[in-house]
């Protein structure tokens, strides 16, 4: 039977097993939580090595002084004539590289002040990284990597990094500095470069270098590396147009900007000003006015949904216009593996951070989850809350230190939290390039919804009264809000600060942070005085189509507890190697097949970036798994699973599809011309999914590759494989029927006996549908659903399984069939 979302609602409600489609990671992880937590980290920092004042040693170890768990040495790339370990205020002495003999400079001659450059492809390859491995052996316990300022063609800078191989036995950093070389607007070498093999892009410093660079990224490094835009509001430079398209280029890499920006210390606070041009002319409490203001450009890209977070930085280049890493700013991120770099860069890119100015607070819990929570879903920070039939709430928890902070600029260094603003906007999807709205850098649907502070019936010149928070003592400060219900997808996010309302030159009367213009000359002691923090936000999804098909979850509350399972089934993925030339022959086979094959690979990239980042415990993907079975696409789909895995929570578990095996149908395409490829055998695709579920089968079966797995006591696997790829070479053509043989369809209900005897519960898995997804299916696409659905369905149904997922039909819904007071629930 056909089922309306309605009533896919009820059932979800009353069913054992509780189905609910989401778009991030929801619930507690299995993670140790002594290896995990929110960790103070700084990515945006100068030593003598580019344009800084101190040496990289002292830089470097200031992070360690103020209490930094990570950072990153990030320097501007171009050419720089200073050696970066021994210059510096702090020893007195400037070292130029062309005072050493010989002369280590490679590449294109540049010079400045009289001296030498050496080009930062180069000092950052051959002489900052091993200053980044010395402060590793010496703070073992902290996370350093070396990363990159990037002059950002057509913009100015940003914040990045890639961290592959900068961990292992024999460590470099060699793709930050192709990247600094490749795309940095101030890299003019045209020979260093080249004589280690890479291609400088050819484009002119422009946006488009910039999209070229990030595309660049996202293709070679989609997992293991940040971009976000520094002080993006500071020369003018920077707009939302310009924002999309960076984050549509690399999804996964470029995710945020740092809109609270550093240079907190000097007379400009952020080195915000007219002089420069800057978008809004000032910072407002110390923000740029991109993030500062409600309803402004970062609400108006997380409006469409996109997974755009808030960072801080120190900036730091000289003690006397800068705080010292550290010092004044700090983000806190969650990190899964306070031992794992990777989890630093996943952190970042989950969006699960906030940051802080001075100390304001040192812990933030906030999270929605249902009001009657009895199915433990949890959004937190960056992620989404899924549909639940229930009334929503917010809670926050939030502490704010009751020592001394690190002013030493007045006396002022124990400020109080005064108030915490709830800011809710409203998800309309994402807006396309064509579209007028692109360029338009606000939204109207963004507001303050709630406050909360210590004596509560404070109200605003807009009507909103506070509420008083529970003071839990020892500076813990608890409070929670009842969601309302809306139509739309919905996010909500932190802000607070240590000023009332109607602060004379801090705050307006709504509690806005006024231009900080109003209180120049800037000093340490003012930006001490006018505190800070953000929150990132959550979403609340408001329909089942506001989710991704792809990303399941399944909660067994009797006998599994808080299980988290994700489904992405029908992936089609080619391997780009086999598109040489998109041509006739290519559009002929997409005229007769449409299917998303060219973008294959992105939405890999994108799937397994989710998945790994929400982290549910199994992944099923019911076949499909490649175009038309080559084998090197199944080979390096491996790559995109085994990173999954990677993430050390996800099993991943698969089933063989009609496209997967023995397909006469696995080409190559070059324009006009197509060429066969290898495919792959039976023995072939459980040898390259051995680490996918055959390896540690409890069962298989000998005539099929069906297995058995148990990933957990009381929770079981049962992948059917009923594909009729046996008919394949004989019939010349892909045969897309079901076949499930008899001596399977026997071993399938003896493992169900099993199951039962055992009292687990079985996750059945396989390609074609079990049951008609609605009356008459099998009538008109008799080769979606498996031969003899009806008597295999009511069987299977009696013998205890109780859901299946398939795919093979492309829908996204859920159909039950009921045999006997048994209910088979079918995805």
């Amino acid at each position: 039977m056909r089922m309306k979302k309605k009533d896919i609602l009820k059932i979800l409600t009353k069913m054992p097993v509780l189905l609910a489609i989401c778009t991030a990671f929801l619930g507690n992880t299995n993670t140790n939580c002594q290896n995990s937590g929110y960790l103070k980290g700084d990515f945006h920092q100068h030593s003598t090595y580019t344009d800084g004042s101190y040496s990289i040693d002292t830089v470097l170890k200031s992070n360690h002084k103020f209490g930094l768990d990570w950072w990153a040495n990030s320097e501007h790339g171009g050419g720089f004539n200073r050696h970066g370990k021994f210059s510096g205020l702090d020893l007195g002495i400037n070292t130029y590289w062309d005072s050493f003999l010989p002369n280590p400079i490679i590449g294109t001659l540049s010079m400045s002040s009289g001296h030498q450059n050496m080009w930062r492809w180069q000092s950052i390859r051959d002489y900052s990284f091993n200053d980044i491995l010395a402060i590793r052996a010496l703070y073992p316990n902290k996370m350093v990597f070396q990363a990159l300022e990037w002059n950002m063609p057509g913009h100015e800078h940003c914040s990045m990094g890639i961290i592959d191989n900068q961990f292992g036995t024999n460590p470099n950093v060699n793709p930050v500095a192709e990247f600094e070389y490749k795309f940095d607007a101030s890299d003019l070498d045209l020979l260093g470069g080249a004589s280690q093999g890479w291609i400088k892009s050819t484009n002119g410093n422009n946006h488009t270098k910039t999209l070229e660079a990030i595309a660049w990224v996202q293709q070679n490094y989609p997992y293991s590396s940040w971009i976000i835009p520094a002080h993006p509001e500071r020369k003018g430079m920077n707009n939302i147009a310009g924002f999309r398209d960076m984050n549509n280029a690399g999804p996964t890499v470029c995710f945020g900007f740092e809109s609270m920006p550093g240079h907190q210390k000097g007379p400009d606070r952020g080195e915000y000003k007219t002089a420069y041009n800057t978008y809004g002319r000032t910072t407002y409490g110390g923000c740029g006015i991109y993030a500062a203001k409600v309803g402004g450009v970062w609400d108006a890209l997380l409006s469409e949904g996109r997974a755009w977070w808030l960072f801080a930085s120190s900036d730091f280049h000289s003690d006397s216009p800068d705080f010292w890493p550290g010092e004044y700013q700090k983000t806190y991120t969650y990190i899964t593996d306070k031992t794992n770099p990777q989890s630093y860069v996943d952190g970042l890119r989950s969006g699960n951070s906030f940051i802080v100015n001075g100390d304001l607070i040192d812990s933030l819990i906030f999270e929605i989850a249902p009001q009657n929570n009895t199915s433990n879903l949890v959004a937190k920070m960056g992620q989404t809350l899924p549909v639940c039939g229930q009334t929503r709430v917010l809670h926050i928890k939030v502490r704010d230190p009751q020592g001394i902070n690190n002013n030493i600029y007045s006396s002022y260094n124990n400020p109080e939290l005064n108030h915490i603003d709830v800011i809710c906007g409203r998800v309309k999807g994402k807006i396309q390039p064509n579209d007028p709205n692109y360029n338009e850098p606000s939204v109207s649907t963004t507001k303050v919804i709630a406050r909360f502070d210590s004596n509560g019936g404070i109200t605003d010149n807009n009507g909103l009264t506070s509420t008083k928070w529970v003071d839990l003592g020892n500076g813990w400060k608890q409070m929670s809000l009842v969601l309302n219900n809306y139509s739309d997808t919905m996010y909500y996010r932190l802000r607070g600060t240590n000023h009332g309302l109607n602060v004379q030159n801090e705050t307006d009367e709504n509690g806005n942070p006024l231009s900080d213009s109003l209180m120049y000359p800037n000093t340490p002691a003012k930006a001490f005085a006018d505190l800070w923090f953000y929150s990132n936000p959550i979403f609340v999804a408001s329909n089942i189509n506001d989710s991704i098909a792809t990303a399941q979850y399944v909660q067994n509350q009797s006998v599994l507890g808080n299980t988290k399972i994700a489904v992405a089934t029908d992936l089609h993925y080619m391997d780009p190697s086999l598109l040489i030339n998109d041509g006739v022959a290519f559009q002929t086979y997409l005229a007769y097949d449409r299917k998303l094959i060219k973008e294959s690979h992105a939405i890999m990239q994108e799937l397994s970036e989710k998945i790994y980042n929400e982290r549910p415990e199994i992944l099923l993907i019911p076949g499909d798994l490649t175009k038309d079975g080559e084998k090197i696409s199944h080979q390096n789909l491996t790559q995109f699973l085994s990173y999954i895995e990677s993430n050390g929570v996800t099993k991943v578990y698969v089933a063989p599809g009609n496209h997967d095996i023995n397909n006469v149908h696995a080409y190559s395409y070059n324009g006009s011309i197509i060429n066969k490829v290898d495919s792959v055998s039976p023995s072939d695709f459980k040898t390259i999914y051995s680490q996918f579920g055959y390896a540690e089968a409890s069962k298989t079966d000998t005539v099929s590759l069906s297995y058995l797995a148990k990933p957990k006591q009381k929770l079981w696997v049962l992948s059917i494989d009923a594909c009729s790829y046996d008919s394949n070479m004989i019939l010349n053509k892909p045969v897309t029927e079901s076949g499930l043989k008899l001596s399977t369809y026997k071993w399938v209900l003896d493992r169900l006996k099993e199951a039962r005897d055992s009292g687990a519960v079985v996750l059945g898995m396989m390609h074609h549908g079990l049951t008609e997804h609605y009356v008459g299916q099998s009538a008109l696409f008799p080769e979606y659903v498996i031969k003899g659905w009806d008597t295999i369905s009511a069987n299977f149904t009696k013998a205890g399984l109780k859901m299946m997922f398939t795919g093979h039909y492309h829908a996204n819904d859920i159909t039950r069939r009921s045999v006997q007071g048994n209910t088979s629930f079918v995805y």
